[in-house]
């Protein structure tokens, strides 16, 4: 007797701790898509600046608000460079918090040029150490433990693959 091989079923609490997972990490996008401190406005057409002969230092809170204006933009590289110089003086500056949270994002994001979780999820643990009454640390810790949720659910999900490629082994006489 042959049997159709169909694709493996998750047990029902394996399903509800992925509907858990995704409800989570639905709430941490909801929760974060809003996050901005000041609003950025955009224009239809791109105007050139002005050359200017000698550019002044930047100040931190200039890095961070070119930051915010590249983040919102999407080009989440150059934000990543302007969060980093913000930094330069260490992670208790003013926005600091915010700065680590966004450098995270920025590491954390898929599509992202800069795309490496390790290290955002390093950025994270920063962000919680450095600046615990932050409100992005709430946000921090969610994702960081949805990270390691995701990390034990993928490791169980491959021990029941597994164990299912074994029992149809088994069930087929090859075992």
């Amino acid at each position: 007797m042959i049997h159709k091989q169909s694709e493996p079923r998750l047990s029902r609490g394996a399903r509800a701790r992925s509907r858990w997972v995704c409800a989570c990490l639905g709430v941490v996008v909801l929760a974060t898509a809003g996050c901005r401190t000041a609003p950025v406005q955009q224009t239809a057409r791109v105007v050139e600046p002005e050359p200017v002969a000698v550019e002044a230092p930047r100040s931190a809170s200039d890095h961070l608000a070119r930051g915010e204006e590249f983040f919102a933009a999407g080009d989440l590289a150059a934000a990543a460079a302007e969060y980093e110089a913000h930094l330069a003086d260490g992670d208790e500056v003013e926005g600091g918090d915010l700065a680590l949270f966004r450098l995270a994002m920025s590491r954390l994001t898929r599509n992202s040029p800069l795309y490496d979780p390790a290290a955002g999820s390093l950025l994270l643990v920063r962000l919680v150490e450095v600046h615990p009454a932050s409100p992005f640390a709430d946000s921090a810790s969610l994702i960081l433990d949805l990270r390691r949720a995701n990390r034990r659910l993928d490791g169980e999900n491959d021990r029941l693959r597994d164990q299912l490629e074994e029992l149809r082994r088994i069930d087929l006489g090859d075992g």
